[in-house]
């Protein structure tokens, strides 16, 4: 049988959880840990740094380590926890791999307007 919800080839489709709630993040193979955990940033508004994410039971601590070497493939399941008492530190999404900064732009558009505050 065919998956017809499969990612195109090239690109990988991880699913977060936050809170219990699930969301889905497109990357490549290439994404570093430190670009994937910007992503998240993007969907989760928590910052990387108050994120810990774990594969298969082992934290992804190295956040030069890419997807890929990470043996995280289309549909696995990586685990976030959020650290509330670290205060969030938004500078590192200078990090955000060239597939989010198009989505990016389009949201620097309503910063420090009443409708986007950070």
């Amino acid at each position: 049988a065919t998956d017809t919800n499969a990612p195109p080839l090239g690109s990988r489709r991880s699913t977060r959880s936050n809170n219990g709630a699930k969301l889905t993040v497109k990357c490549s193979g290439g994404t570093t840990i430190g670009g994937l955990k910007a992503l998240i940033s993007q969907a989760t508004d928590v910052a990387p740094n108050q994120q810990t994410l774990y594969f298969e039971s082992a934290v992804l601590g190295d956040e030069s380590l890419t997807v890929k070497d990470a043996e995280i493939v289309a549909g696995s399941l990586v685990q976030m926890f959020v650290d509330p008492n670290i205060v969030g530190d938004w500078s590192t999404l200078d990090e955000i791999p060239t597939e989010a900064k198009a989505a990016r732009r389009q949201e620097d558009g309503f910063v420090g307007s009443a409708l986007l505050h950070r």
